[in-house]
């Protein structure tokens, strides 16, 4: 995707902007939709919004910046502290 393009480009919910998603995330939401009843196709490419944890898939080359299609991507667990046990 060309940057300049990108670079206009906004989370239609959160009005944040807008990253490439990298191959682990995509893959980590092709796994998820695989596992639920209406997976749809795989995921070839999407936008991230970070700041609404949000992925918008890109079809055929188009974006679909649509609040109904946004995927919520899984929060990542916090690693622990070094100081902190881990009990």
């Amino acid at each position: 995707m060309d940057p300049e393009y990108l670079s206009i480009l906004m989370c239609p919910k959160t009005k944040g902007s807008l990253r490439l998603a990298s191959d682990e995330e995509l893959s980590q939401v092709n796994l998820r939709r695989q596992a639920e009843a209406d997976g749809g196709d795989a995921l070839q490419a999407g936008l991230v919004c970070e700041s609404g944890g949000l992925l918008y898939p890109i079809r055929d080359g188009i974006p679909v910046l649509l609040a109904d299609e946004a995927i919520e991507l899984a929060p990542v667990p916090d690693k622990p502290h070094p100081t902190e046990s881990a009990e």
